[in-house]
């Protein structure tokens, strides 16, 4: 996808990370962010943390509005057709159970106004606070994030192997390495028996570094299979609709493999 140079963002929901997520897009310099932030915890509250983090908009423009976006309502108000990504974060007020609770709610009103990402809707991304609540949490579409159950990965990862630290830096960094979606028509894989080392190559090709592949509507629940670092030897048959996942860094004008 061609890289967005102004972006409407809706954050749903307040934690302590927010202020962290509002300094991360700060430090985009490719691109201007427009963010509201809808949330049941006062603004002054909201304000003062992000006093307390050292973090003053600059390049991004910040809006706050009081809701409840598990009121269809509120939700249905604030237009959330108009923004090019929501994210739902975890409340850090009430209990991790009810939190998700309260996430799986808003959701289920926004997919009901909304179309698919793949229909040209906005991109959602829906932070748990307990892995626990996955199984029963239909996405629909939507990327779901899991963040202690990732900074556990990273932590042991780290632990047995200091020096990838710099890695996952890298990776979280602003502007750093980011991780797509791409059609396989975009490399000439449709309709082709295909190893992971010719999608490498393929992808190479692209100054893109392959992750993986998603196949859509292959797993036995009918729903999309993810397949990360498969072996290289692996073997498929690529269909219209299947995606590759890459790794690739925006510039100003291309992307650049890592």
């Amino acid at each position: 996808p061609e890289l967005k140079r102004h972006r409407r963002v809706l954050i749903l929901g307040w934690n302590e990370t927010v202020p962290d997520l509002l300094a991360e897009l700060e430090r985009y310099g490719s691109e201007h962010f427009e963010v509201t932030v809808g949330s049941t915890s006062p603004v002054d509250r909201r304000e003062r943390m992000l006093v307390e983090h050292d973090f003053e908009p600059e390049r991004i423009t910040l809006q706050h509005v009081n809701l409840d976006y598990t009121l269809p309502g509120q939700l249905r108000r604030l237009e959330p057709e108009r923004f090019d990504n929501i994210v739902f974060v975890a409340s850090d007020r009430i209990e991790s159970h009810e939190s998700d609770a309260r996430t799986l709610v808003g959701h289920l009103l926004l997919r009901e106004l909304l179309p698919s990402a793949t229909q040209g809707g906005p991109q959602v991304l829906v932070e748990l606070a307990e892995s626990a609540n996955l199984s029963s949490f239909p996405s629909d579409g939507s990327e779901i994030l899991v963040p202690p159950l990732l900074l556990s990965h990273i932590m042991a990862q780290i632990a047995l192997r200091p020096e990838l630290r710099v890695v996952f830096e890298d990776l979280f960094g602003a502007e750093g390495p980011e991780i797509f979606f791409r059609s396989v028509r975009q490399y000439g894989l449709v309709d082709r028996d295909v190893t992971f080392a010719d999608v490498s190559h393929a992808v190479a090709a692209h100054n893109e570094t392959a992750l993986g592949v998603r196949l859509r509507n292959r797993a036995d629940t009918g729903e999309d299979e993810i397949l990360v670092n498969p072996p290289r030897d692996r073997s498929w048959r690529l269909r219209e609709g299947d995606e590759l996942v890459v790794l690739a860094i925006y510039s100003s004008d291309r992307r650049t493999m890592l």
